[in-house]
């Protein structure tokens, strides 16, 4: 995240399935201050609240956010695009909610996003790149489950609408 965005270039930032806050230290530790958490469970969003680093959390299910179109500038979303996670649609969300020149930070589960399972999500990536939507400015790969060896991509995507 950091190696692309800060705090003063992108000072809204949205941390998508934020789930427990997990990310929220570091985001803080980062340098931004006043950052919303998003995630479509009760549960999850009551322990990232008892964190207190939150600006703003919000209960959603993509791809239907309920935020205002372009409302922030860089968005980071961290273990939602598995089997029977986040849909394709996600993405067009992310778009819809970053304002142009946005960026949009996240993960795909490698063996999902080059496998049958993940095909519609590549699709999706490449899809909105071609027409341009956004330009794929990164795409490499991390340990997600060292333990159990699986890895992930992460992209970092600028909007271009």
């Amino acid at each position: 995240l950091t190696g692309h965005a800060k705090p003063a270039s992108h000072p809204r930032l949205l941390d998508v399935g934020c789930g427990t806050g997990y990310a929220a230290a570091a985001i803080r530790e980062a340098g931004w201050s006043d950052f919303v958490g998003l995630d479509l469970s009760v549960g999850m969003l009551a322990i990232a609240a008892t964190r207190q680093l939150y600006g703003r959390l919000v209960k959603a299910c993509l791809p239907d956010s309920g935020l205002e179109a372009s409302s922030f500038d860089v968005l980071h979303c961290a273990g939602c695009f598995a089997p029977g996670q986040a849909p394709p649609s996600a993405l067009d969300e992310f778009v819809r909610i970053l304002r142009p020149g946005g960026l949009a930070v996240f993960s795909v589960r490698q063996g999902f996003y080059d496998g049958v399972e993940g095909a519609a999500h590549k699709q999706r990536v490449e899809e909105l790149e071609a027409a341009g939507r956004w330009k794929i400015l990164s795409k490499r790969v991390v340990p997600y489950l060292p333990a159990d060896g699986v890895e992930a991509y992460v992209f970092v995507a600028e909007t271009f609408s």
